[in-house]
């Protein structure tokens, strides 16, 4: 009863004194208990898990500045953290909560560091903020009222572990911002629960098409619709369509291994199996035939450098590869890439897939260019010598030889929702 009425006291004069809370008055009582503390993290977690902790923000594994503010991690990422972005102060500074950065933040005020959060959204309504100062405040409370209960017994508090700023591997940064480099598989997975959408474009054109044409890019263009979800953190699937030869494809991956953290492997293992239907066939042809379909296996493997530099190694083995050819045909083929990330969120990236065995065309596919990481979205502008969009279409190869100056234009769009 004692510590409650403290508690009541100490909040009471902290709401009438701050400029934090000029919303609440001085003659408002406020009784802090357990209850208030429990309602408190939970509507600051709803709040913050709408608005902030949203994918490619402030969740998931690598969350932007390392700040993780997902329901779980709240109070641990929070409470007397230090601000990256201002290091004389804290996230939540449970001794000078008036001087919280994250209430600075949120509020805009001025001083701060950046924009406004949350970033490219629209500001919290004006309850949702308070509802934080109040939450920041309860937590000062709560840490002032853990001071001063005396000691009970021999029992002694086990100081929370920090959450860790790194992967598992040891960088700040991870391998890859999405689940294809440009056409091959990387080994990152999608999180529990999460869906990604991409769109993936290919001008048919060359660029030596000239102004006339736009360089290739008046048309026509192959494009590839898909969704994928993550079942668990490591298994996820994937639905996609493309209007070259109207196929269908569905396709399965697995990251059996992470870079540092399974049996302390260098390198990080993915594996992908998928399946494609071609429905474009001749008037009078049935769809749902062998000769339509084409399977595909691919043992994805990267090895993470710095938190810059990431390379990637695909052997691929597709099924019914030549669709032109009356009897199957396959193609093995190795794929190599990589990225290099020269500023913070953008990198330049390549990959080239020569065919080791089985069908192939005269020249090996590959392409080159640049990808941009901005919020949940990953941008990818490039230039190829394929205009493939599944495992069968673009392991046998590509077109266009570079050294006649024939190159096409292609873009990759990636949402995670």
């Amino acid at each position: 009863m004692k510590l409650a009425v403290i508690a009541s006291l100490t909040l009471a004069c902290y709401m009438a004194l701050s400029p934090l809370t000029d919303h609440a008055s001085s003659k408002e009582k406020v009784t802090f208990n357990d209850s208030l503390k429990a309602a408190l993290q939970a509507k600051v977690g709803a709040i913050f898990a709408r608005s902030c902790a949203t994918s490619g923000c402030h969740s998931g594994k690598f969350p932007k500045m390392k700040l993780n503010m997902e329901s779980a991690s709240l109070v641990e990422s929070l409470r007397n953290a230090p601000s990256r972005q201002i290091d004389t102060l804290k996230l939540v500074d449970t001794k000078r909560p008036e001087a919280s950065y994250l209430i600075m933040k949120i509020r805009g005020d001025k001083g701060i560091h950046g924009d406004r959060m949350p970033l490219d959204a629209e500001p919290l309504k004006t309850e949702e903020t308070h509802t934080a100062e109040l939450w920041v405040y309860s937590m000062a409370v709560f840490d002032t009222i853990k001071a001063k209960e005396p000691p009970r017994g021999d029992a002694k508090e086990k100081s929370p572990t920090p959450r860790s700023e790194t992967n598992d591997a040891g960088f700040e940064a991870p391998p890859f911002f999405g689940k294809t480099l440009i056409n091959l598989p990387t080994t990152e997975p999608l999180g529990k629960g999460e869906t990604l959408f991409r769109i993936s474009h290919r001008y048919r054109n060359a660029t030596n098409t000239g102004y006339d044409a736009f360089y290739g890019a008046d048309g026509p263009a192959f494009i590839f619709l898909s969704l994928a979800y993550g079942i668990t953190d490591r298994w996820d699937v994937t639905l996609g369509r493309t209007n070259l030869l109207h196929e269908v494809d569905l396709s399965t991956s697995y990251a059996a291994i992470e870079q540092g953290n399974d049996f302390g492997m260098p390198f990080s293992a993915n594996v992908t199996a998928g399946a494609s239907l071609t429905t474009e066939t001749p008037a009078g042809s049935k769809v749902f035939t062998s000769g339509n379909l084409h399977l595909s296996a691919q043992l994805s493997l990267s090895r993470q450098f710095t938190n810059r530099l990431t390379a990637l190694c695909v052997p691929s083995l597709s099924y019914n590869t030549d669709y032109a050819h009356p009897e199957d045909e396959s193609t093995f083929a190795l794929g190599l890439g990589g990225r290099f990330m020269f500023i913070e969120n953008a990198s330049i990236i390549g990959e080239w897939i020569p065919v080791v065995s089985g069908f192939s065309t005269d020249r090996d596919s590959w392409s080159l260019g640049l990808e941009a990481k901005k919020g949940g979205h990953v941008f990818q502008l490039f230039v190829s010598n394929v205009f493939g969009l599944t495992s069968n279409q673009y392991l046998p190869g590509g077109d266009l030889r570079i050294s006649d100056g024939d190159v096409r234009l292609g873009f990759n769009i990636y949402r995670i929702l």
